[in-house]
């Protein structure tokens, strides 16, 4: 078996662009061993809350990511072509097709798209095409969703872009429908255009969702089950692929206008009619709309505008693209895109800390509509990614408070054990004294842990009762037998008991306190909650005595249950 590999989602060749400025010295090397230098990169680690430098080689990969099982006598083909792709982006920019095939490759290797793929069962694909899914698998005989992506990477990677078209025809062969017509769509529905920063002390991030983010729309909704986003409709005016601080590819929809250029009639009413799909049409615009961009000059417009039911694309037709140059305000809007969907990932990559600072203020500051919108809750994942984004300002010297929007969250939004789990951790933070900003009995079982973790596990803690709610009640209606419903009972104790000492203790505080808030209306407290119980003695006993840990969960979690 091959040793495995860290496979970048971003290249290489991106990222060193983005290396820090001051670097270490490089080692002493020989003419035999001598290898690429891995530079470092500044990062935001919105994981920990800090700023850091990280390699090169390390950053924005995962292990084995394009490690395709299917093909045994060489499981990394799709690295290797996927390199080549890379070598011919970066040295040939201004080759259309091939920059178009890599830009939407960089969009669709992205980590997102990965875990929708990234399951082993049917079972475990659960986004909105799954019924669509089940049919492509059964009829290619996939069996597992990851087999698919990993199909759909080698037809992309493989597809003869003729100058004809022909291949629009062909790619359904190749690649899962509704991705080839994404495909399609990119390619045929944006025009491309360079753009740089007016002013020398700006520049772009990387963000590692940065190619998959769009500008546009989006009407979606909450699965409280689930606590994710369930999507809607959504329109994409603007895609991005920043490819160095001070250079940003995008691409423009053809339903805007482009410079003096208006859209052609039917892209021009395609889009009114897109617009009007949307729950607010009014707000369905783009906010990019008077972005300073044009479509690129041609070889064959010279000659007369080419009557459009004759025209072929031809091979030796030539493109000719400027680089545009974005005011502050332009710059600034397209990194507070960047930084608000950040939020779903772990890590922002930067070039110069004064740039930083300039893309935070203008974040924090921005009281767009419909921008940093948050719950009213301490697990919200948009609040906790704002607040974070507030300390790494604080941590560059900066004073400015983030300006975003908080609401209540509703039972369709938020279900009530996650609620308690929140109410229960601001309660016990307001007993906390010292500088690590975690409740004591926590600390003691988690030494290491940071308020991240701590946010993390009360979480967890919520799931933990929420599958205890959903359990209970489907044995409520279950045909199974009083022993069969008491074994899966002993099942689900077993489980609980094996989690990890301090999110059995908090699911024990948690669980204490549910009665505590109206079912009807969980916004509606009945009555103080409760914070001591048996759950506390036996802290010190865990924290002392480490090896015992399974027996004094168990005896713990009995205890509060008597």
């Amino acid at each position: 078996m091959s040793v495995p590999q860290r496979h970048h989602f971003i290249p290489r060749f991106i990222l060193r662009k983005f290396a820090a400025d001051e670097q270490p010295p490089a080692g002493p090397s020989s003419r035999k061993t001598r290898r690429r230098r891995d530079f470092l990169v500044n990062k935001v680690d919105l994981t920990r809350g800090i700023l850091t430098q990280r390699p090169v080689s390390r950053e924005y990969a995962l292990v084995d990511m394009y490690r395709d099982p299917g093909f045994e006598n060489n499981p990394n083909h799709l690295e290797e072509k996927l390199s080549r792709l890379e070598n011919d982006a970066s040295s040939i920019l201004r080759q259309r097709d091939t920059l178009r095939k890599f830009l939407f490759l960089m969009k669709y290797r992205n980590s997102r798209m990965f875990q929708r793929y990234d399951h082993d069962r049917l079972e475990d694909y659960n986004e909105d095409d799954k019924h669509r899914m089940v049919i492509y698998m059964k009829n290619k005989k996939f069996s597992r969703p990851r087999d698919v992506w990993f199909s759909n990477l080698r037809g992309l990677l493989e597809l003869d872009m003729d100058a004809g078209g022909q291949w629009r025809r062909t790619i359904s062969n190749h690649v899962y429908p509704d991705d080839a017509m994404m495909f399609v769509a990119h390619v045929q529905s944006f025009f491309l255009t360079f753009c740089e920063p007016e002013s020398p002390q700006l520049e772009f991030l990387l963000t590692e969702n940065s190619y998959g983010v769009y500008e546009g729309p989006s009407d979606c909704g909450f699965d409280a089950r689930t606590g994710k986003i369930v999507p809607g409709l959504y329109t994409e005016w603007h895609m991005f692929a920043p490819v160095a601080p001070r250079l940003l590819i995008i691409l423009r929809s053809n339903m805007l206008s482009a410079g003096d250029s208006e859209p052609s009639a039917d892209s021009a009413c395609l889009g009114a009619y897109i617009r009007s799909l949307h729950q607010n049409p009014e707000r369905a615009g783009s906010i990019l709309d008077d972005l300073p961009v044009r479509r690129c000059a041609n070889s064959y417009s010279a000659q007369g505008v080419p009557d459009a039911a004759e025209w072929k694309a031809c091979a030796d037709h030539r493109f000719y693209f400027e680089c545009f140059k974005l005011s502050r305000k332009h710059v600034d809007l397209i990194n507070t895109l960047f930084l608000e969907e950040s939020h779903a990932v772990s890590s922002i990559v930067y070039h110069a800390p004064d740039a930083l600072r300039a893309s935070l203020k203008a974040y924090l500051l921005d009281r767009r509509p419909g921008l940093k919108t948050a719950i009213d809750h301490p697990l919200d994942q948009r609040r906790l990614h704002i607040l974070a984004l507030e300390r790494i300002a604080r941590g560059l010297g900066m004073t400015e408070k983030a300006k975003y929007t908080l609401r209540k969250p509703s039972p369709r939004e938020m279900h009530m054990s996650a609620y308690v789990a929140g109410m229960v951790g601001i309660e016990l933070m307001k007993n906390v004294t010292d500088d690590t900003r975690l409740p004591g009995g926590y600390r003691m079982l988690r030494p290491d842990a940071t308020p991240l973790d701590f946010l993390e596990d009360l979480k967890q803690a919520g799931l933990l009762l929420l599958l205890r709610i959903k359990t209970d009640r489907i044995l409520r209606f279950s045909p199974l037998s009083l022993s069969q419903k008491n074994c899966v009972r002993r099942n689900l104790q077993e489980f609980f008991i094996g989690m990890a000492p301090w999110r059995v203790w908090l699911y024990l505080k948690v669980s204490r306190n549910l009665p505590k808030y109206s079912p009807t209306d969980f916004r509606i407290q009945l009555a103080p909650l409760e914070l001591e119980g048996v759950e506390n003695g036996f802290v010190e006993l865990l924290a002392r005595d480490p090896e015992r840990s399974e027996d004094l969960v168990r005896g713990m979690y009995l205890s509060a249950l008597t």
